[in-house]
Protein backbone atom coordinates (compact mmCIF):
# COMPACT_ATOMS: atom_id res chain seq x y z
CA UNK A 1 0.00 0.00 0.00
CA UNK A 2 1.22 3.54 -0.58
CA UNK A 3 0.26 5.84 2.14
CA UNK A 4 1.78 8.84 0.01
CA UNK A 5 -0.38 11.39 -1.13
CA UNK A 6 1.53 11.96 -4.28
CA UNK A 7 1.35 9.34 -7.09
CA UNK A 8 2.67 9.32 -10.46
CA UNK A 9 1.32 7.55 -12.98
CA UNK A 10 1.33 8.07 -16.94
CA UNK A 11 -0.51 10.19 -18.68
CA UNK A 12 -2.79 9.14 -21.50
CA UNK A 13 -3.39 11.04 -24.81
CA UNK A 14 -4.09 14.46 -23.44
CA UNK A 15 -2.13 17.02 -22.05
CA UNK A 16 -3.01 17.72 -18.60
CA UNK A 17 -2.74 21.17 -16.49
CA UNK A 18 -1.62 21.88 -13.15
CA UNK A 19 -4.32 21.25 -10.52
CA UNK A 20 -6.60 19.58 -13.18
CA UNK A 21 -8.96 16.91 -11.68
CA UNK A 22 -8.30 13.30 -12.96
CA UNK A 23 -9.38 9.81 -12.97
CA UNK A 24 -8.09 6.52 -14.30
CA UNK A 25 -9.10 5.75 -17.76
CA UNK A 26 -7.39 2.87 -19.99
CA UNK A 27 -5.69 3.42 -23.46
CA UNK A 28 -4.21 0.89 -25.73
CA UNK A 29 -4.78 -1.74 -22.60
CA UNK A 30 -2.52 0.72 -20.53
CA UNK A 31 -4.13 2.40 -16.73
CA UNK A 32 -3.62 6.24 -17.43
CA UNK A 33 -4.73 9.44 -16.10
CA UNK A 34 -7.11 11.20 -18.35
CA UNK A 35 -9.00 14.56 -17.30
CA UNK A 36 -12.27 14.11 -15.03
CA UNK A 37 -15.52 14.98 -16.06
CA UNK A 38 -18.17 16.05 -13.88
CA UNK A 39 -19.78 12.57 -13.35
CA UNK A 40 -16.49 11.06 -12.72
CA UNK A 41 -14.99 9.47 -9.72
CA UNK A 42 -11.82 11.78 -9.39
CA UNK A 43 -8.55 10.30 -8.05
CA UNK A 44 -6.99 13.57 -7.56
CA UNK A 45 -5.45 16.56 -9.10
CA UNK A 46 -2.09 16.99 -11.19
CA UNK A 47 0.45 18.88 -9.52
CA UNK A 48 2.34 20.20 -12.59
CA UNK A 49 1.74 20.58 -16.47
CA UNK A 50 2.22 17.12 -17.93
CA UNK A 51 2.29 16.69 -21.70
CA UNK A 52 0.60 14.24 -23.50
CA UNK A 53 2.42 10.45 -22.44
CA UNK A 54 4.26 11.91 -19.67
CA UNK A 55 4.11 10.67 -16.18
CA UNK A 56 1.65 12.80 -14.11
CA UNK A 57 2.56 13.44 -10.78
CA UNK A 58 -0.88 13.80 -9.41
CA UNK A 59 -1.82 14.50 -5.38
CA UNK A 60 -4.44 12.10 -4.47
CA UNK A 61 -7.55 13.57 -3.26
CA UNK A 62 -8.81 13.47 0.53
CA UNK A 63 -10.29 15.96 2.86
CA UNK A 64 -8.31 19.48 3.28
CA UNK A 65 -7.21 22.29 0.72
CA UNK A 66 -5.67 22.25 -2.36
CA UNK A 67 -5.70 24.29 -5.78
CA UNK A 68 -8.45 23.80 -8.47
CA UNK A 69 -9.60 25.12 -11.50
CA UNK A 70 -12.24 26.99 -11.95
CA UNK A 71 -15.35 26.23 -14.72
CA UNK A 72 -16.57 29.69 -14.28
CA UNK A 73 -17.11 32.44 -11.89
CA UNK A 74 -17.07 31.14 -8.49
CA UNK A 75 -17.50 33.32 -5.52
CA UNK A 76 -15.69 32.85 -2.02
CA UNK A 77 -17.36 30.26 0.38
CA UNK A 78 -19.71 29.05 -2.14
CA UNK A 79 -19.79 25.34 -2.50
CA UNK A 80 -17.82 23.33 -5.42
CA UNK A 81 -18.90 20.21 -6.97
CA UNK A 82 -17.22 18.95 -10.05
CA UNK A 83 -17.18 20.05 -13.20
CA UNK A 84 -16.07 18.38 -17.10
CA UNK A 85 -12.42 19.18 -18.06
CA UNK A 86 -11.27 18.69 -14.46
CA UNK A 87 -12.45 21.66 -13.13
CA UNK A 88 -14.86 23.09 -10.53
CA UNK A 89 -17.72 24.94 -10.67
CA UNK A 90 -20.68 26.72 -8.40
CA UNK A 91 -22.59 23.46 -6.28
CA UNK A 92 -26.03 23.53 -8.41
CA UNK A 93 -27.38 20.58 -7.09
CA UNK A 94 -26.55 17.64 -5.12
CA UNK A 95 -24.13 17.26 -2.88
CA UNK A 96 -21.27 19.40 -2.49
CA UNK A 97 -17.85 18.79 -2.82
CA UNK A 98 -15.74 21.26 -0.85
CA UNK A 99 -15.92 25.34 -0.21
CA UNK A 100 -13.58 28.04 -2.49
CA UNK A 101 -11.37 29.88 -0.52
CA UNK A 102 -10.91 32.35 -3.00
CA UNK A 103 -12.96 33.93 -5.50
CA UNK A 104 -13.15 32.66 -9.06
CA UNK A 105 -12.90 35.62 -11.96
CA UNK A 106 -13.79 33.33 -14.72
CA UNK A 107 -12.97 29.78 -16.36
CA UNK A 108 -9.53 28.90 -15.75
CA UNK A 109 -8.77 30.65 -12.80
CA UNK A 110 -6.83 29.03 -9.95
CA UNK A 111 -8.23 28.99 -6.14
CA UNK A 112 -7.77 27.35 -3.20
CA UNK A 113 -11.12 25.00 -2.15
CA UNK A 114 -11.48 22.91 1.42
CA UNK A 115 -12.75 19.42 -0.02
CA UNK A 116 -14.57 17.27 2.61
Amino acid sequence: MNANNVISIKNGGTALSAFQRVKLGVESSAVVAQPADAADASIGSVLQDTAAGGIADILRTSAGSHYAIAAGEIAAGAEVEAADGGRVATKAQGAAKGVALQAASGAGAIIRVVYF
